[in-house]
């Protein structure tokens, strides 16, 4: 899987990095320097996963809605089964950003 080098978060550039090892954990949103980092040797499912997990910890910051870890965690796991087991409504969501713009 190709991870983006830059994802734009709500009006905010931040810079995506794979890492080697990160440790006690799989990513990092380091949300002063507005970077998250990702271990790089992750099953695509678990990489998906961790990305959804720091960029919602991103939004979290951005927008101070103080979720828990837990939810976050529950929530990026819920959508990242939604969007491996729902592949037509990944290409409706990509589908709808080439309209909008």
């Amino acid at each position: 899987m190709k991870i983006p080098a830059t994802l734009r978060i709500l009006g905010k550039q931040w810079e995506i990095e794979e890492v080697d090892e990160i440790h006690d954990a799989f990513g990092l949103c380091h949300k002063p320097k507005l970077k998250i980092q990702i271990e790089k040797d992750l099953k695509e499912s678990l990489k998906l996963d961790i990305i959804i997990h720091e960029v919602m910890h991103a939004i979290d910051w951005s927008m101070n809605t103080k979720i828990t870890e837990e939810q976050n965690t529950a929530l990026a796991t819920g959508l990242t089964a939604v969007f491996i087991d729902n592949p037509k409504f990944v290409e409706m969501l990509w589908k709808a950003t080439k309209t909008s713009c």
